[in-house]
């Protein structure tokens, strides 16, 4: 946080700046200053589930332009194949609609649920897929990056569970 502060402080940071750091909480808080004002997107930010959906929505739209089915040898696109390219879309989506649901902690653990929902459809479809050409032979980053969107969004439902559980013995104390 001190070392945020000086480099806050020295003229070349002084209009905009944006500075990521990792405190010993392991949160992830982002200080930024734009004329002064920061305290929504902070707040946004600087839960550590925020950050695994960014993850996620950006693991799905890195999967649109990789190729990951292999159909009579030859290697498609997800962008190319209209239900895969769908069911990623909407992951994306839904991944990132799902950070800006931060002050309802509720709401947001059940649409990362549908998302995790979304994301072994996608899954189950690609596998179908590449099994029913009767050869299983995937790209391997393109069969990898599925596997990592969903682990990213079920670190972020248990990310918002651990939240919800904080909040509400919180509540209990008062």
């Amino acid at each position: 946080m001190l070392i945020a502060n000086k480099l806050y402080d020295s003229s070349l940071f002084r209009k905009s700046f944006v500075f990521l750091f990792i405190n010993s909480a392991n949160k992830i808080h982002l200080v930024l200053k734009y004329l002064g004002t920061s305290t929504y997107l902070c707040s946004m930010i600087q839960r550590i589930q925020s950050l695994f959906l960014l993850i996620a929505a950006l693991l799905c739209i890195a999967f649109l332009f990789v190729p990951s089915l292999e159909i009579n040898d030859l290697y498609l696109l997800a962008k190319n194949h209209i239900v895969l390219a769908s069911l990623t879309v909407v992951s994306a989506v839904i991944s990132i609609a799902d950070i800006f649901l931060f002050k309802n902690r509720t709401l947001q653990a059940n649409v990362v649920k549908l998302n995790l929902l979304v994301i072994l459809g996608l899954i189950g479809f690609a596998v179908y897929t590449e099994l029913s050409d009767g050869d299983f032979a995937p790209n391997i980053l393109g069969a990898i990056l599925p596997v990592l969107f969903l682990v990213f969004n079920m670190l972020a439902a248990r990310f918002i569970k651990k939240d919800d559980k904080l909040v509400r013995s919180m509540d209990r104390l008062r």
